[in-house]
């Protein structure tokens, strides 16, 4: 299957069905997703990045993957995000349960957060608390300097999202990224 990157304000990238016709979907649509802007909470939920075909074997290849992708996308030096997020893993698993994980880590070098969501073409062990494999993962890199907590936040909305069964169902059956986007942009209307 060939990957493409769809570069923008915020790129995204969509592995699913769209890939598969030969072209990524920009369903951010030039917006961008940051804390100038005064976006709802549903559209600060909604990944920067897609990939929804992701061949990874475990942790190691997942998370080299997704920091290849951020290089790509926003021209980052990919290794201390990898070893930022390899020490947060080490301090204790990511993994939430109900197959789904959020590594996150804070790096210099950034001024806002880079959010994505990966889905795994296969479940991977994650040492999460039900013992379940992965096969959603939002993963989330913040500046050093956030003096917001705003990954907290971040944390806290996608780990309330991610209780959801039909959330995660959802997310699952998304075809491209625009189906993920309006999962995210719903869950956030029908919790207000």
């Amino acid at each position: 299957m060939r990957h493409s990157l769809s570069m923008g304000r915020s790129p995204d990238v969509d592995h699913g069905r769209a890939a598969d016709r030969g072209g990524a979907l920009d369903w951010n649509r030039g917006e961008q997703i940051d804390g100038s802007q005064s976006a709802s909470a549903s559209a600060d939920a909604c990944p920067q990045l897609i990939d929804l075909d992701v061949a990874a074997k475990d942790k190691h290849e997942l998370f080299r993957i997704a920091v290849e992708m951020l290089q790509r996308a926003y021209a980052v030096d990919p290794a201390p995000i990898l070893r930022a997020l390899w020490r947060r893993e080490e301090a204790g698993s990511t993994g939430l349960g109900r197959g789904v994980a959020i590594p996150h880590a804070r790096i210099a070098g950034i001024s806002q957060p880079l959010t994505m969501l990966l889905r795994l073409r296969a479940p991977i062990p994650f040492d999460a608390p039900d013992g379940k494999p992965v096969s959603l993962v939002l993963v989330i890199i913040v500046p050093t300097d956030d003096e917001t907590e705003q990954h907290l936040q971040l944390l806290a909305r996608f780990a309330s999202l991610c209780t959801d069964r039909v959330f995660r169902k959802r997310l699952s059956e998304a075809m491209d990224g625009d189906d993920v986007r309006h999962v995210f942009v719903e869950s956030g209307a029908a919790a207000k």
